[in-house]
């Protein structure tokens, strides 16, 4: 789904496949984040070292990360179930 066209409207934990710009007809769509407020991204969980234990997360923008914008998107496929 271009993004010109729509954003994903599930901004939770879930994970989107990503096509990003100067990219779209040479190589494998990646897996991202998306948040509302943010865009897409990835949710980086913060550990205190003392507890090991996770104290808070951050969301980092692709931006943040020197990744290139994203221009297409769609929801991960359902996993394959056999019978």
């Amino acid at each position: 789904i271009p993004v010109s066209e729509r954003l994903p409207e599930d901004a939770d934990d879930r994970f989107y496949l990503c096509v990003c710009e100067n990219h779209e007809d040479d190589s494998v769509p990646f897996m991202c984040q998306y948040d509302e407020e943010y865009g897409f991204g990835f949710w980086r969980n913060i550990f205190d070292p003392g507890s090991l234990g996770s104290v808070d997360s951050e969301f980092n923008t692709l931006e943040e990360l020197e990744y290139e914008k994203v221009i297409a998107w769609m929801q991960m496929p359902e996993p394959w179930r056999g019978e």
